[in-house]
């Protein structure tokens, strides 16, 4: 199986529903195999405009329908069954493959494989769009796709654009490349409201689990929650947090990228984690397609996100264990410096706790993130840091940065 890009921290809701576990799994790439297979050319070999050079753009969610849908009628739908759904939507999930190298206890290079799903949802000019995560392709040295269950068709994609910060990612297919009999069975999904969901819609899960050879396997449950607020640590030890939808249909590593479609055939959230415990089932989560459609918008017309950066890994202190020696009780406490980053060009040193930023307290990690994105990029502030604190010699320091734009992800 595949290892989670985000190790959990906590998840709780916008409620104040919390549940701990033992782990939060990122259903990502299921599994990795000796001798890679259905290798394409390089990934990397990326663009950041959209195929005809015009802006790409969602079309507006069809009027008329409030979204609703309940497990036992498909409500405001030209679908008379949910197996009528399954059938239209397996011609826009598609399986993805990617070609990945590992080094292993000898210092030997090893090739390999690994899955995920992704959403055909949208085309320009030569190119066809396809959604997925970005732990999907992370490591990737190339992908290809699997239309329907042609495995013997595998068709080379390249990277539009990724953003590790929302697990978001568009690769494209060129039409160009695609074989005619398997452009038969291609269509764009159509993408629904996310916001008009409600506790008790039927969610459909759609994607390939575990191998190629269970693609478009189907999955059906509800929507059992609403903004779930999941809080995952990535490798480099920053912290993030994702509203996300829970559903109670079954999504096993694989499925990440695919389909969480509505009783209408929408698809209303992209499948990207669930959680596992010996004594938890049924608790998956997907990124509400609301909030996905704008990021990869961006990243079809842009190749990447803009975001503002400070350059640190870190945690609030109220997570801290035995912080009380030290005497801190509010802060952001400084792990690393990002090298040449914002923060270490401003003179900020492992250990440090940051309590105030742009004449703003700092208590936690996420009102540091808030006042960093309010300031933007290319914004200058004072922050005050505690400095000497383990040595006994605590003092505050002010220091001038300069808040430059985040590196993108690829």
């Amino acid at each position: 199986m595949g290892q989670p890009i985000y190790p959990p921290v906590k998840t709780k809701s916008k409620n104040a529903w919390k549940v701990w576990v033992a782990l939060l799994c990122i259903v990502c790439l299921c599994a990795s195999v000796i001798g890679g297979v259905y290798l394409s050319n390089s990934l990397l070999q990326s663009h950041s405009a959209s195929g005809d050079g015009g802006e790409f753009q969602f079309p507006s969610t069809a009027g008329g329908t409030d979204g609703r849908a309940d497990v036992t009628k498909l409500q405001n739908s030209n679908y008379e069954t949910i197996s009528d759904i399954a059938e239209d939507l397996s011609l826009s999930v598609v399986t993805i493959i990617t070609s990945i190298e590992s080094v292993d206890m000898f210092n030997m290079t090893r090739s390999g494989s690994a899955l995920g799903s992704g959403i055909i949802i949208g085309e320009s000019g030569d190119e066809l769009y396809i959604a997925t995560n970005h732990h999907v392709l992370s490591d990737a040295k190339s992908v290809s796709v699997i239309i329907g269950m042609d495995d013997a068709h595998a068709v080379n994609a390249y990277l539009k654009g990724s953003d590790q910060d929302t697990d978001l990612a568009v690769i494209y297919l060129k039409k160009s490349e695609i074989p005619d009999e398997v452009k038969e069975q291609i269509k764009i999904a159509t993408l629904g409201d996310s916001d008009s969901l409600r506790l008790g819609d039927l969610s459909i899960a759609i994607g390939s689990p575990v191998d190629k050879s269970f693609g478009n396997t189907v999955t059906v449950g509800s929507i059992s929650g609403l903004e779930r607020t999941v809080q995952f640590q990535n490798d480099d030890g920053t912290s993030q947090s994702m509203i996300l939808l829970q559903t109670d249909a079954a999504i096993n590593p694989g499925n990440s990228g695919g389909a969480l479609v509505n009783g209408r055939g929408e698809v209303v959230g992209i499948n990207n984690a669930k959680l596992t415990s010996t004594d938890i089932e049924g608790m998956g989560f997907a990124i509400p397609i609301n909030t996905a459609k704008p990021i990869l918008e961006q990243l079809i017309n842009e190749g990447k996100i803009r975001r503002p950066y400070l350059g640190i890994t870190g945690v609030s202190v109220e997570d801290l264990q035995n912080t009380s020696q030290y005497n801190l009780v509010y802060g952001v406490y400084v792990a690393t410096v990002v090298e040449n980053g914002p923060a270490a060009k401003a003179g900020v040193q492992a250990n440090d706790v940051i309590i105030s930023f742009n004449g703003q307290p700092i208590n936690v990690f996420d009102d540091l993130t808030a006042a960093i994105k309010e300031l933007g990029i290319g914004g200058s502030a004072e922050m005050e840091i505690l400095r000497g604190y383990i040595e006994g010699d605590a003092q505050t320091v002010t220091l001038q940065v300069t808040i430059e734009e985040k590196p993108s992800s690829y």
